[in-house]
Parts: structure tokens; sequence; C-alpha cells
């Protein structure tokens, strides 16, 4: 089970806008829940009427954090109410998502779990008073506020403004009167250019009327707590004409608000009221935030804390939606509105007079500065007959880090590269990862080319809570564990040997095939999986051997030549492979050979030579080219190593990328050096990461929610025009459903 709370007043004077958030949350819940469900999940709404008190708001939230089950709050509508009832959730660390709060204290608090879609108070009542000066020339105003944190606060801003810009200002006074305003209207006879209420319409509208009817001429205005049609109600006449600022304009303002409004009337027999759409927007990054948690395992409320904060670039009906470190939003909207008629059903017809959007004070205060050193290490075989691949592995991620890490330097790490020679043997791997996961320093781990080394070496990264992304491996076991430490950006090889099959069958028109594998986690896989997904389909498999031979293939080729099958295929890497097709092809084997993406590495050809031109491989890595994003990759690998970029040395430059996003966003959810845990759950979040290779999201196992799979046909016995092979098809796939 997953609750979400909301506060807001469901009773009193002010329930019309509390109601509001409530049922803008609750069609939110309703439209936007399905993917929690679909993780397995209830999602449940939990509303609370905190009746616009802060003792009643405190004793909500106390219920609230009370329950486990509960892991974000939409609310509140009264800054009052906010401010007090938020100490709860900082110390439960529960994210809290405001659609209405506006006072400074809010966020200012610098309270992790506190985040509000709307603007501060502090720009608020500046916006209004340049209005009321710019545009309206005031020269004098009569300030009255509500003695409430919000009321108070935002005339107070109001008031230094206009002092500050030369308004004279004639009164500044609070009351909590509801009924009779006599006392403060007499002194308003001084005949003001303009009064200016800082609170809500229960109380405001009642005054205006009052001092209306009393005489007064001034220009009526306030803040966004005048945003109800009940002001019309309250103020009849006397309020049209007025005007206030508002962090939350008319919801039909907003460009993707149609079908929003649309709902909300079909649901509840009513016209949106302010921040309802809002209320919609803040309920979706909780949904989304629980959401980008639970994809690490089930989500904590510490966890969900950390996606909220993070949130950037979310796509709301009212905007596109990112937070700064204090959980303001990084830019929002002010309005200046004028009411057009005391006719509340035509409240929505109000003028905008003016929109603008606006920083916070001081542009998102700077990120803290922090210190320290992070590494991240790559392990891949700098060294025997696989270094073609390993080195470029090394290389793409340094290449990656030294023109991406520049983020991270800034906040003031020290960011270094630990390259790791795993040698392609899983007992060299497991060493180097117990030497890895013994330096605290290492955040996260680029790695590794071989299956049959990332599986047992990511044993110790998973018991050492490290992530590792890997820019190669393709044995569906690296990530059916479960393991939320392990990611990979390529495909599977349920999924490639399949593809490769497929083409054989269809394209290549093959009936018979005899099968090689190298008996490692990596070949023996994908050639079972190719073996599988032939005899399904009616491909008569003449052989299925496993050898771990190196020079010397004769025993091998003498069955194959004996069967004369349709297709060889090969089941491993080039080193192996490259001489086993030379000596096929030079015992008359004229059968066409293929493999999976263990063959994709130019030393192919320099060890089988012609015998291997025209034959086809399948992979998770097509040619750096084939990707739209990397011709400055390509260029750059080039002149700092001197040589073409080999496959998955794109991917390890990928992955290299999403390791240091992670970092970063973990550091700056924790104000400090982040931890493993909290990079490993960056890292499982990662969704929509633009990288060189395409647009990268982990699912809930830490395979890409579409991965690419290519099958290539090699042209050329030359390695240096390696690049110039063809690529016969292109797929995109999702994995198996798990």
């Amino acid at each position: 089970m997953i609750k979400i709370a909301t506060q807001s007043p469901l009773s009193g004077p002010q329930s019309v806008l509390g109601v509001a958030i409530k049922n803008g949350a609750q069609l939110a819940l309703e439209q936007l829940g399905g993917s929690l469900k679909g993780m397995g999940f209830e999602v449940q709404l939990v509303p609370f009427d905190d009746q616009a008190t802060p003792d009643t708001g405190v004793a909500n939230a106390k219920n609230i954090v009370a329950d486990p089950d509960i892991l974000c709050v939409v609310g509140h509508l009264n800054s009052g109410v906010a401010i007090p009832s938020s100490e709860e959730y900082h110390t439960a660390q529960l994210a809290m998502v405001s659609p209405a709060n506006t006072n400074p204290k809010v966020t200012d608090r610098g309270y992790v779990e506190v985040n509000r879609i709307v603007g501060r108070d502090d720009v608020q009542g500046v916006v209004g008073e340049q209005f009321a000066l710019n545009t309206l020339k005031i020269k004098t105003a009569y300030i009255i506020h509500d003695k409430t944190a919000y009321g108070q606060g935002v005339a107070e801003f109001f008031r230094q403004a206009a002092e500050k810009d030369g308004i004279k200002v004639l009164g500044f006074e609070g009351t909590e009167e509801q009924a009779n305003f006599d006392s403060l209207i007499t002194p308003i006879a001084n005949a003001p250019d303009l009064v200016y209420f800082g609170g809500l319409y229960p109380q405001a509208g009642i005054f205006f009327k009052q001092s209306r009817d009393k005489g007064v001429k001034s220009v009526f205005m306030g803040p966004d707590g005048m945003d109800s049609s009940e002001l019309v109600n309250l103020g009849g006449e006397s309020v049209v004409g007025m005007y206030y600022s508002t962090v939350a304009g008319p919801a039909n303002v907003y460009p993707a608000t149609a079908k929003f409004i649309a709902d909300y009337k079909a649901k509840f027999s009513a016209n949106p009221e302010p921040f309802s759409a809002q209320a919609y927007d803040s309920m979706g990054i909780c949904l989304k935030g629980i959401e980008t948690a639970a994809a690490t395992g089930k989500p904590t409320r510490a966890s969900v804390t950390a996606a909220v904060r993070a949130t950037a670039g979310f796509k709301g009906i009212t905007g596109d939606l990112s937070f700064n470190s204090l959980g303001d939003l990084a830019s929002a909207k002010y309005f200046v509105i004028q009411v057009k008629s005391s006719d509340a059903a035509k409240w929505g017809d109000n003028a905008v007079a003016q929109t603008l959007d606006i920083a916070p004070p001081g542009a998102a205060p700077a990120a803290p500065k922090l210190s320290g050193m992070v590494k991240v290490a790559t392990q891949s075989p700098l060294s025997g007959p696989q270094s073609v691949l390993g080195v470029a592995i090394k290389n793409g991620a340094q290449l990656a880090l030294e023109q991406l890490g520049g983020s991270l330097k800034g906040m003031g790490f020290e960011v270094q590269l630990v390259p790791f020679d795993d040698q392609a043997t899983p007992d060299t791997g497991v060493a180097n990862a117990k030497n890895i996961v013994a330096d605290p320093d290492i955040l996260c781990v680029v790695g590794h080319l071989n299956s049959g080394v990332a599986i047992p070496s990511s044993e110790e990264y998973h018991t050492a809570q490290l992530a590792m992304v890997s820019p190669a491996n393709t044995n569906p076991k690296v990530t059916d564990r479960g393991y939320v430490e392990v990611n990979r950006i390529v495909g599977r090889d349920d999924v490639q040997g399949v593809v490769g099959e497929q083409f054989a069958l269809n394209t290549l028109k093959i009936k018979s095939a005899y099968i090689i594998h190298d008996k490692t986690a990596y070949g023996q896989g994908v050639a079972e999986f190719f073996r599988q997904a032939a005899e399904k389909d009616g491909i008569k498999v003449l052989g299925f051997e496993g050898t771990e031979e190196q020079a010397n293939f004769d025993s091998l080729i003498t069955p194959i030549v004996a069967n004369a099958p349709d297709l060889v295929y090969f089941g491993g890497l080039y080193p192996q492979a490259g001489i086993f097709f030379k000596q096929s092809r030079d015992k008359g084997v004229k059968s066409v050979f293929m493999g999976p993406d263990g063959m994709d590495s130019s030393e192919l050809v320099n060890l089988g030579g012609e015998s291997v031109v025209g034959m086809y491989y399948s992979t998770v890595a097509g040619p750096a080219n084939v990707y739209p994003a990397t011709a400055k990759f390509i260029a750059d690998y080039k002149a700092k190593f001197s040589a073409n970029p080999e496959p998955f040395s794109a991917q390890a430059y990928d992955s290299m990328g999403i390791c240091l996003k992670s970092i970063e966003t973990a550091a700056t959810a924790a104000k400090a050096k982040p931890t493993r845990a909290n990079v490993t759950a960056a890292v499982r979040a990662t969704a929509g990461f633009k990288g060189i290779t395409g647009d990268l999201s982990f699912n809930n196992l830490g395979d890409l929610a579409s991965a690419k799979y290519f099958v290539i046909q090699v042209k050329s016995s030359d390695a240096a025009k390696w690049g110039d092979n063809t690529v016969a098809q292109t797929l995109d796939i999702a994995p198996p459903a798990k």
C-alpha cells in the first residue's frame, strides 16, 4: 500500500480553495497513478482537513507521519499552517509538495522534504507594488493585513518595496476582525490612491464592501489570497475592477490545462478554483518521485524525498517544473489579475493584466561548496587478446569524465578515473572488485566487457551497495538477479540470440545450422538462445559444441565439413572466432558465418582475413557512426587516442555520463559527498538521460526500457575500414517481461 496525503481546509470559510486542492490531487492520482499500480502497488489518497488553523494542521501532521504507508504530502493552502506542520514532515523525512504556500520561510529553512510549485511572497509583494507604481501610477497607499504568516508577510514585502520606490505609505495595520471594519476604514478616509489588503478573501471581501459603502474610492489590491470566486459573493460590485497578484493564474492561462479543466468539471460539477491545477501537478510530482524511488526496491520516505527534490523538467499541466536546492521552482510564474464581474460564475473571465516569469531571490541559492575525492572505476581487459575492446571501454569512459565531469568539479570535488585490468577472467575481475569496494572514494563502476567476469564481480559491488553501469554485458543473469546496483545500457542475449536467428531464418533463408560456443557465460548463453529459437522455428541444428581451444580447430571443423550446414554460428569472442573462421574456410567450409557482438572488433579481420568478409553478426552496439549524436565523440576520440572508436566505446562514454550525473544528483540532495547507496538509487532512477547513443532509461531491473539491436555485415578485410561495415537490420526491442 502506498498512500499520499493532502492537507487543506475542507471546512470553514476557506474550504472553496481547500476542497479544490484536494480535488486536483484526487484527479491526478486517478489519472497518473497507473505506473505505480502497474508495479504492483495499491495507491490511495488520504485527505486531511487542516481547517486553515496551525493547531489542526500540526495535529493532522502527527497522524500523517505516524502512518508508514504515507510517502508524500500535497499541501497546504495556508503558509501559517504549512510552516509548523512541515516541522513534523521534516523530522519524519516525509516529502511535501505545496501547491499554494508562498511565505519565504516555507523553503528558506532549507528542509529537503519541503518543496513548492508556486512563487514566493518576497517576489509576489514586489510584483504587486511594481504594477501599482508603474501601471497604476500610485503615489500613496494604505496597507492592511490579517496578522498571519502569509498575509502580514506579503503586506510587509509590498510595504518595503513601496517605501523604497517613493510610494507614501499612509498606514500599516493588522486585524483579526471578521465582521465590522469601521475602526480600520475611518483612517482610510485619508483618501490613499490604493488600499492593499494582505490576507484572504473571506475577510477581504467583507472589508472591501464595507470600505466602498463608506465612501472609499481608492483602487483595491491584494495578493493571491483574493483569488476565489467567493470574493465577489462577499464583496459584490465593490471588488469589480480591483487587482490582485497571484502565483496561480486562472487554469485556462496554462496551455496544457484544457483537458484538466474539462475533466475537473465533469468529475466535480464545478469550475476548477485557483490552486487546483497546482495540486494536480503537486500530486504528479509525488507520484513520479515514488515511482522513481520504487525502481530501486520498496520506496522509503527518504528515497522519495530525494527523488522529489531532484525533480527537473517535470512536464506538468502548469508548465515544466524544476526544483532548486531549496525546493523553490527554478523559475515561477506571477500574474496580476483584474476582477471583471460580480458574478461568481464568471470568475474565470477575470483579465490577466500582467504575466512574469521570475527566478527566486538570489536566482536559486548556489549549491553548497563541497569537497573531497570522487572516483569512478572501470573494469575491462586492458591486456591480452581482448584488450582492443577493453581499452576502448576505458578510453570512452575517460573521455566522458574529462568532458562531463565539470559539474562535480564545480561543486568542489576532485574527480578521478581508476582503471582496472580484469584480463577478461573472472578471478581477476573479482580480485579487482574486492580492491574497488575497499576504496571508499569509488562511487560507481563502468564495466565489464565480459558477462562471465561481470556476474561474479558484481556480487562484490552488490554487497558494498556500489553502482555498476555496464556498456557491454548482455547475459540475462547480469540484471535478472535483481541487484539494484547492477545496470546496463545495452540489450540482452535472450533477445540478441533471437535477433540473429530471425535474420538467419527470414533474410538468409537458412535451413540448417552448426553452432559452436566458447563455454563462457556470454558465448554459451547467446549460442543457447540462438539454438532454442532455431529449433522452435524448424532450422535443423546439426551440432552444438563448446570449446576452449585457441589455435587448432580441426576436431570441430571436420564434422562441419561433413554436415555442410547452411550456416555456422560461433557464440564467443573475436580472438577465438577469427582463427576458427579462417581455418574453416581454409578447409573448405562454404557455410555462411554468423556470430553475436563478440565478433565486433576490427581485430576479427586481422585474424580471419578474407574468410570473414561477408559474414554477419548481431550486436547490441552498432558502429559509433550509426548514432545521430556521436559525430563529435568520434572526432574527439580520434584526436585524443589516435584511433577509431571501437565497439562499446560510445556506450562506455554514456555509462560514465550516467555515473557522473547520478553522483551529482546524490550530492545535491545530500548537500555533501554522497554515499554509495544514494548514488546507486540515483543511477537506477535514470530516466531520459540524453546520451550520445540515445535517450536512456532504466527499468526496475536495470535493463534499458528499450534497447537497440543490429545485424551487421563485414565488408572488408582491411581493419581500417571496420567502420564501413553495413548495417543490415536495426531493431528497438523492450526487454522480456519479468
